[in-house]
C-alpha cells in the first residue's frame, strides 16, 4: 500500500529505511525508481537508450575476444608449450561464443526498440543493414572458428577466413555506431 501512495521518489523515504535500523540512517531509494515518474514519452525515449549502451559494452566484449585471438595466433606461431595454446584458444573461444550469443541478441534488441520504442519501419536505415551484415559477418566467423577447433591439422586458409571475416565484423560494428547516432532521439 505504501508503493502505491508515492507520489514523489523520495517522499515516503521510511519505506527505504532498513529493518531495525536508526530511523535518522536512510538507505535510499533504488536508482531506477525516478524512471517510474516519467511520463510515458520520456520513459520510452530513456529506454531507447538501453541498446546502444549495450551494444557497445558488448563491443568492448568483442575488441577483448579479438585480443584474446591475436594472442592465441602469437602463442602459436612462439615456443609456447600445448598447455598455454590450449589455454589461450580455449579462453578466445569461450568468450567468442559468449560475444556472438550477446550481439545476435542485441541485434534483436536493436529490431524490437526501433520497431515498438520508436515505431519506425525495419531496415529502413543503413543501420539495420550494416547491423545484418556485421551479424552475419560474426555467425561466420564463429562457424569457421568451431571448425577450426574440431580439425587436426587446420590449413592457413581456415585461420585466414576466421580471422578476416571476425575482423570485418569489428569494423563494421564501428560504421555501426557512427550510423546509430543519427537514430537516437
Amino acid at each position: 500500500k505504501a508503493i502505491l501512495s508515492i507520489v514523489h521518489p523520495y517522499q515516503h523515504y521510511r519505506y527505504f529505511q532498513k529493518k531495525g535500523s536508526h530511523p535518522g540512517s536512510l538507505r535510499g531509494p533504488p536508482a531506477w525508481l525516478p524512471l517510474l515518474y516519467l511520463a510515458k514519452e520520456d520513459r520510452m525515449q530513456a529506454l531507447s537508450y538501453l541498446h546502444p549502451l549495450l551494444q557497445a559494452l558488448i563491443l568492448l566484449l568483442g575488441f577483448n575476444v579479438m585480443s584474446l585471438g591475436l594472442n592465441t595466433r602469437n602463442m602459436r606461431m612462439s615456443e609456447a608449450t600445448e598447455f598455454q595454446k590450449r589455454v589461450f584458444a580455449r579462453k578466445h573461444y569461450q568468450r567468442g561464443k559468449y560475444f556472438i550469443i550477446l550481439y545476435s541478441i542485441g541485434y534483436f534488441d536493436g529490431l524490437a526498440s526501433n520497431f515498438f520504442l520508436r515505431q519506425k519501419a525495419l531496415f529502413m536505415s543503413s543501420h539495420a543493414y550494416f547491423a545484418s551484415i556485421s551479424l552475419g559477418l560474426f555467425l561466420l566467423a564463429g562457424k569457421f572458428g568451431k571448425s577450426l577447433t574440431h580439425q587436426r591439422a587446420p590449413d592457413r586458409e581456415d585461420y585466414d577466413l576466421h580471422s578476416w571475416s571476425a575482423l570485418g565484423g569489428l569494423f563494421l560494428s564501428l560504421a555501426n555506431v557512427v550510423t546509430g547516432y543519427s537514430l537516437l532521439p
